[in-house]
């Protein structure tokens, strides 16, 4: 599963890639266009009015086992994260869930944010091999996550939005209850996404 995460963001890389040096030329084009009208033109107040700057963003996450993602920035510091997977079709198994950030210190491109999120769904649970074949079961698991992280764009890639959470983990699987305190995957619970 590793290594088809790492190839889908491969994917997801190159093709933000592909994209990135038209967006950034025509943004330096529109910018020097618009400083050449600003220089010829009478001078005017400003607005004062704000407009609040939504993005959705489409990706893979390794918070919930290896999922696909959905990121929906809803205003300058505020942002949910829902996520989705079906790990396993026997026994069936999968997680759907979310996250909700609010930037402390930076911007919605790069930033430390705090939230919380909470997943839901199913691990397998105990294998019976009996003379007429083999029977799983699975587990309800529900795990509650306050959450602490970073998220960041690269240099020339303003579509690719990187984040990586962690923190304590209330988990219940099965009616059995731990506690965790720890990245939310191997991979420190990174996200991916390519904002639209």
């Amino acid at each position: 599963m590793t290594k088809q995460l790492i190839a889908v963001c491969g994917i997801t890389f190159v093709f933000a890639l592909a994209f990135a040096p038209t967006n950034a030329f025509a943004d330096k084009k529109k910018k020097s266009h618009e400083a050449a009208e600003t220089a010829s033109a009478p001078v005017i107040a400003e607005s004062t009015s704000s407009t609040v700057d939504h993005a959705l963003g489409l990706g893979l996450t390794t918070y919930a086992g290896n999922a696909f993602s959905a990121w929906y920035q809803l205003d300058a510091a505020n942002s949910i994260q829902g996520v989705f997977s079906i790990e396993n079709t026997s026994p069936f198994t999968f997680s759907v869930g979310g996250l909700y950030r609010h930037t402390l210190k930076g911007d919605r491109h790069n930033g430390f944010h705090v939230g919380g999120g909470a997943i839901l769904g199913t691990t397998a649970g105990t294998t019976t091999i009996t003379a007429t074949g083999v029977s799983s079961s699975t587990n309800f698991v529900v795990n509650i996550t306050p959450n602490l992280g970073v998220h960041f764009t690269l240099p020339h890639l303003d579509s690719m939005l990187f984040s990586i959470d962690g923190g304590p983990q209330f988990i219940i699987n099965g009616g059995t209850f731990t506690f965790q305190a720890n990245g939310y995957s191997g991979l420190l619970g990174l996200s991916a996404h390519y904002l639209f």
